[in-house]
């Protein structure tokens, strides 16, 4: 299968492309890695994100090492499965 990266910024433009991804690259065998990157870091809007759909978050500010750990960790998700 295709694997594709987002990082989004955005919670109403991430929440669109989770529900297309759920509802067509899924079916295209199309896998969308989705990383949320916000200014929230609160536990409430980390847990909405993933449960909406969103595989990793990270809170700004971060170090260009912290996102590319979080990418890291995120796709080994992908790659253990």
């Amino acid at each position: 299968p295709t694997l594709l990266i987002g990082l989004l910024i955005n919670i109403s433009i991430a929440l669109m492309i989770i529900f297309f991804r759920n509802t067509y690259l899924d079916t295209l065998g199309v896998i969308f890695c989705i990383i949320m990157i916000s200014t929230e870091s609160e536990d409430e809007k980390v847990d909405q994100a993933l449960a909406a759909g969103a595989n990793g978050y990270l809170a700004k500010p971060f170090a260009a090492e912290e996102l590319a750990e979080k990418i890291r960790t995120t796709l080994a998700k992908f790659n253990s499965n």
